[in-house]
């Protein structure tokens, strides 16, 4: 799917089954589409915010740098507004919402009731996740996790069914 954005940052267009749509906000200065789903990320009022809608253009979740989040209906209506102290990032999958701290991935219902958390590896803190439907991360060690090359930031994948993470390379 080609996605483009225009020269004053405002509108984001698509096509999806062979209908374009459009998206206006100001300040876009990323966008891309991955599991069925369009990610942007916005920069206004010196603030970073992100946005996750679906390929017909209606809002799924914002949040921002400060914890904001605001959860929608498969409407496009919101349902759910609240602050999330300390938030590093968030995903959105088919079912779920995941929401990054440093020391926990709690997952949300997608009408946002908290179904679970998780903790990292131990000996290490959460740093970002990775794109994709499974739930991967990256993680970031410390002296103790490091390679004889100091090299401490691995990528994890979790095991739902064992509740385990697996290390599966360097992050890098």
């Amino acid at each position: 799917m080609e996605i483009n954005f225009s020269s004053d940052n405002r509108i984001v267009n698509w096509k999806y089954e062979n209908k374009s749509y459009s998206y206006v906000v100001e300040g876009i200065i990323f966008a891309t589409e991955s599991n069925d789903m369009i990610f942007l990320e916005i920069y206004e009022n010196k603030t970073f915010s992100y946005r996750f809608i679906n390929l017909n253009g209606k809002d799924i979740l914002w949040y921002d740098e400060n914890g904001n989040l605001k959860l929608f209906d498969s409407d496009g209506h919101c349902i759910n507004e609240h602050r999330y102290n300390e938030l590093k990032t968030v995903k959105v999958s088919k079912d779920n919402i995941y929401l990054m701290y440093k020391n926990r991935i709690s997952v949300l219902s997608r009408k946002g009731d908290e179904i679970s958390k998780i903790s990292p590896p131990f000996g290490y803190i959460f740093y970002r996740f990775i794109d994709g439907e499974k739930l991967s991360v990256i993680c970031q060690g410390n002296n103790n996790t490091a390679d004889k090359y100091g090299r401490n930031d691995w990528k994890f994948k979790y095991d739902f069914l064992n509740n385990t993470w697996h290390k599966e390379s360097f992050a890098y």
